[in-house]
């Protein structure tokens, strides 16, 4: 896990964007704007622990551990994300597991069956 190493910004292929997803530990969430984080959701699936803010739609999937808290001062929101990042890199040098969620309950195949239910219960 190396921090210096991390990618911005949009990837244009998709194979080099799922590739990426792969190659990370984590993924981190700094979204002002986000309606349902799919994209923090598929790099979970890919294998990534998130680090997300504890607000806009995160906290309905990600438990408390995998969230931080947003400030005023964006320094003091920096200071508490570098804090974590800092935290699960000393688990990976001692080659300790980083925190992971399980969001199979959000995979199409699962939610597929949920709806179809609902949706023969309601006729």
């Amino acid at each position: 896990m190396a921090i210096e190493s991390g990618q911005f910004g949009y990837i244009e292929d998709e194979a080099s964007y799922h590739g990426l997803l792969a190659s990370c530990d984590v993924v981190l969430s700094t979204a002002l704007h986000d309606f349902q984080g799919l994209a923090i959701q598929e790099a979970c699936f890919a294998g990534c622990t998130p680090l997300a803010p504890n607000c806009l739609v995160y906290p309905e999937y990600l438990p408390e551990n995998l969230l931080y808290k947003r400030h005023e001062s964006d320094e003091a929101t920096a200071k508490l994300v570098l804090e974590r990042l800092q935290q699960w890199l000393i688990l990976k040098q001692e080659d300790q597991a980083l925190p992971k969620i399980e969001l199979e309950n959000y995979a199409a195949e699962k939610l597929r069956t949920n709806y179809k239910v609902l949706f023969e219960f309601a006729n």
